[in-house]
């Protein structure tokens, strides 16, 4: 099912430093990263981020690795 691809990016919201995570709408995968300690959405600018200081690489890929490909080149 790995059509889905999150690209992973450094930015900042209300200045805090985080890693950005993109990708397409799906319910799915959604749910998954909602199981992601720290991750959360910004409303305003329509992505999920986790706070630098509690982004695990490889956290995020073990949660996600059945659902998405992760796409960590940005950061």
């Amino acid at each position: 099912m790995k059509d889905l691809i999150i690209t992973l990016a450094i930015d900042s919201h209300r200045d805090t430093p985080l890693v950005r995570m993109n990708f397409e709408k799906d319910f799915a995968l959604i749910g998954k990263v909602k199981t992601i300690r720290g991750a959360a959405s910004s409303q305003s600018h329509r992505f999920w981020y986790i706070a630098q200081s509690d982004f695990k690489l490889n956290s995020v890929f073990e949660t996600l690795k059945d659902l998405a490909w992760v796409d960590d080149l940005e950061i």
